[in-house]
């Protein structure tokens, strides 16, 4: 008794869904538009999520808690990949649906406004999340150096502080 409902739930689902199919193929101007925005919501997620995980990184190296650093670095690590993996999907479909609307004429201006506007989007947010990441990181080597000469375990050098060290670091 429920698989006819489901399939006709599911025949529904189709015949509502093709015309949109049709659509976005006839009118590639909208389909980049649609491609653009959601890169627009994509990047602005990415921006919040990763600038929360490198605030949360930030005070757990304030209260110097090494196994909540650990565990805020991983999830940051986390966070990052995958929606990165988002932002190039939609970069991904921009790009084909750019290459299918080439021979449809001239973009519009409003197109080339939104594709500007999301490009600042996109240079200030990584921006914001690497200078963010830089801080966070150089308060782990801070705090990793303050761990390393109280506890006296290789402390030997002298030096300025200046230059490479044979720490290692976290890739952002």
């Amino acid at each position: 008794m429920k698989t006819p409902l489901l399939l006709a739930t599911a025949l529904s689902a189709l015949v509502a869904a093709a015309p949109l199919a049709a659509t976005a193929a006839a009118d590639p101007a909208g389909a980049i538009t649609a491609d653009l925005t959601q890169l627009q919501t994509d990047i602005t997620k990415a921006h919040d999520t990763l600038l929360a995980d490198i605030a949360q990184i930030s005070a757990d190296t304030g209260k110097h808690n090494p196994s909540a650093l650990k565990a805020d670095v991983q999830t940051f690590r986390s966070d990052r990949q995958t929606l990165v993996g988002a932002c190039q999907a939609d970069m991904a479909q921009l790009k084909t649906d750019l290459q299918a609307a080439k021979g449809m004429g001239p973009a519009s201006s409003q197109l080339k406004a939104l594709a500007q506007s999301v490009r600042q989007l996109a240079q200030q947010d990584r921006s914001d999340v690497v200078s963010a990441a830089q801080s966070a990181r150089a308060a782990i080597q801070a705090l990793k150096a303050q761990h390393s000469s109280s506890g006296g375990a290789g402390s030997s050098g002298t030096g300025s502080g200046t230059g490479t060290t044979g720490t290692t670091t976290t890739k952002s």
